[in-house]
């Protein structure tokens, strides 16, 4: 695997030549970065917010495949955390 600094300072340069944030997230995808790795590249990339870079990865066509199961686990992880507001253990 390649060194995930490297791997950033390339991404950064694709997207300095104008490349869009499709294909810069599907360089990093095809360079083993999963969803977490590649929130956080562009975060350091484009200096944007946790929350922005969640969402540029998560709506992106690039992740697709997983936007279905990722909703329904986020969907899972709040009904619980409702459950537990509910009996004051939150």
């Amino acid at each position: 695997m390649r060194d995930k600094n490297l791997v950033i300072r390339e991404c950064e340069q694709l997207l300095s030549r104008n490349q869009d944030i499709e294909q810069a997230l599907g360089f990093l995808r095809k360079n083993n970065f999963d969803k977490i790795d590649s929130m956080l590249a562009l975060e350091k990339i484009l200096g944007i917010s946790a929350v922005r870079a969640k969402k540029l990865v998560h709506f992106s066509k690039t992740w697709e495949d997983f936007r279905d199961q990722d909703t329904k686990f986020h969907d899972s992880l709040e009904k619980e955390a409702d459950k537990l507001r509910k009996k004051g253990q939150l």
